[in-house]
């Protein structure tokens, strides 16, 4: 599947960022390099990174209570590895726009399409962002279970309580 990108234009400007103000967009598994529990702990351990979660599964009679996927932190959620906040301003939004250039800004983020009017990006074809997002990583979940482990370094994931 191609992943169509989309630069900010002057529309993200006039619109203040709105977007990278209500919740930060999904890093996809192939934006982290290597794929590995060391890699995404050293994230999380960075306070820039939380791990989130999409109630339910992302695909019907899946089985899991719900499905994790890696994302920046919230202001009010930074340092915290395992952050299931309805939202909040992205760690990384500077004044009115992404503080990380573009090739390192989660693909959540590079698929949004600026909209006509402030307030009204979207990523074409996706009705459900988070969702999207939690889909690709549904096939690591145990490794986001390790990453979590391994930051918090515990023999027990915090997360696992939830019931997958």
């Amino acid at each position: 599947m191609t992943i169509r990108r989309y630069k900010p234009t002057e529309m993200c400007e006039v619109c203040g960022s709105k977007c990278c103000k209500e919740i930060p967009g999904t890093l996809y598994p192939e934006q982290v390099r290597p794929l590995s529990a060391t890699t995404i702990a050293e994230m999380l351990r960075t306070g820039q990174w939380s791990i989130d979660c999409w109630e339910g599964d992302v695909i019907p009679d899946g089985g899991l209570g719900h499905v994790k996927y890696l994302r920046p932190a919230t202001m009010t959620g930074r340092n915290t590895h395992f952050d299931r906040s309805w939202g909040g301003v992205c760690v990384f939004l500077g004044h009115n726009s992404c503080k990380l250039p573009w090739d390192n800004r989660p693909l959540g983020c590079q698929m949004l399409k600026p909209g006509p009017a402030p307030g009204m990006c979207c990523i074409p074809g996706v009705e459900e962002p988070k969702k999207h997002g939690a889909l690709a990583w549904r096939p690591h979940q145990a490794l986001l279970r390790e990453a979590l482990m391994i930051a918090e370094d515990s023999e027990i994931c915090p997360a696992c309580e939830l019931g997958e």
